[in-house]
């Protein structure tokens, strides 16, 4: 015989059933509910991600319920990828062979390479574009080390919200990043022509003027800090979530919204613009780490997911999940106008279903980093797995 099991059978009942339960009721009972599968089925665990996730995201443990969610997103892809059939160019849009293998080939010529780089010293401020720079487990040497919290609320501020015009601030360190030191101090030029240092005094002082609400600048993320997101962001049994915790597949005390890199092809750019042609595709309009140069077709970088990724001789990258867009690629930044239309031409060409999180406009992967290095502008791409 197998384990008892209860069922509802008219799905009414079960309705009015658990909404007769308190909020935080139901959250402490979803949250029992996870952890007591995480104790039964230890050894099988892959195969209740999903379930997991439901729970864990219905509870108030949200980093479990971020992690899990994330999981059955990339399961989902994983398992799509497996059944796809490569493309005519020889492109890895699914399953390719073992070994090396250059990203995409042509006539045997390598054509994925890093066409730029990209780091943005302090979250939601405009970058700044490199020729090289090293790539450790946190991300980009000097990439989003720096962020303006709330701590009355403990959130971040981000331009989805009311933070938006600081894209149009830019920093610059005053001396090159060393992963191994403490992190160097920023000029911030601001808007109005102002320059602030953040070793100014009053700097909180008055970026909270401009703001009107009371921020600090950190450098290292708090524990529970939480982004805000309008509601809409994310779809499925999501698609009510306002916050959700930073940095959810990066190391403890980043400032990063999820992966710690950020890679996105030339090619889905140039398709974008060709299809949405008023609008104007700027590498900025997508906060990349890397854009990729790539002869391969629109969204190739789909197939990358699960996909171990050399570039140049040093750095090795685990491509992780698709990247969902949103409002925050429509924005107004610098010389480039506001425009919805951008994120329509994302949501007609690349729907990604990412469990959970429902499905989701997307353009571009998250990757962690398998080994550190060095890389430039120019350096190939190559599969390793």
């Amino acid at each position: 015989m197998g384990e008892k099991g209860y069922i509802f059978k008219s799905a009414l009942t079960q309705d009015v059933a658990y909404n007769t339960l308190l909020i935080e009721r139901r959250k402490i009972l979803h949250e029992r509910i996870g952890v007591a599968i995480e104790a039964l089925y230890h050894a099988s665990i892959d195969d209740h991600i999903a379930t997991l996730a439901y729970h864990y995201g219905r509870s108030n443990n949200l980093d479990a319920g971020m992690q899990y969610l994330t999981h059955s997103g990339r399961q989902k892809l994983l398992g799509a990828r497996k059944n796809a059939e490569p493309d005519s160019q020889g492109s890895f849009v699914a399953s390719g062979s073992p070994g090396v293998t250059t990203a995409s080939e042509i006539n045997g010529e390598a054509l994925d390479s890093v066409q730029s780089i990209w780091r943005y010293p302090v979250k939601s401020m405009a970058g700044e574009k490199l020729q090289s720079v090293f790539v450790s487990d946190r991300g980009l040497a000097g990439d989003r080390v720096y962020a303006f919290v709330n701590e009355e609320s403990n959130r971040t501020a981000v331009v989805r919200k009311w933070a938006e015009s600081l894209l149009n601030y830019h920093p610059h360190f005053v001396s090159e990043p060393d992963p191994s030191a403490q992190v160097p101090h920023l000029h911030i030029n601001m808007p109005t022509g102002e320059t602030l240092a953040t070793d100014d005094l009053d700097i909180e002082e008055r970026i909270s003027a401009v703001f009107e609400r009371k921020l600090k600048l950190m450098s290292t993320a708090p524990p529970g800090l939480l982004i805000e997101v309008p509601v809409g962001t994310l779809g499925g049994a999501m698609s009510e979530v306002t916050e959700f915790p930073l940095a959810g597949g990066s190391p403890a005390g980043a400032f990063f919204d999820y992966g710690c890199v950020h890679l996105i092809a030339s090619t889905t750019i140039n398709h974008l613009q060709k299809i949405y042609p008023q609008g104007r595709f700027d590498e900025r309009r997508f906060r990349p780490n890397l854009v990729i140069q790539s002869g391969a077709e629109p969204f190739i970088e789909n197939s990358w997911v699960g996909r171990a990724i050399a570039i140049g001789s040093e750095l090795v990258l685990r491509i992780t999940i698709p990247c969902p867009r949103c409002i925050s690629v429509t924005l107004a930044q610098d010389d480039l106008p506001r425009d919805p239309g951008i994120l329509r031409a994302i949501a007609e060409q690349n729907m990604c279903d990412l469990g959970d999180f429902g499905t989701l406009p997307c353009a571009g992967v998250y990757a962690e980093v398998v080994k550190a290095g060095h890389i430039q502008c120019g350096d190939t791409l190559r599969f390793v797995d």
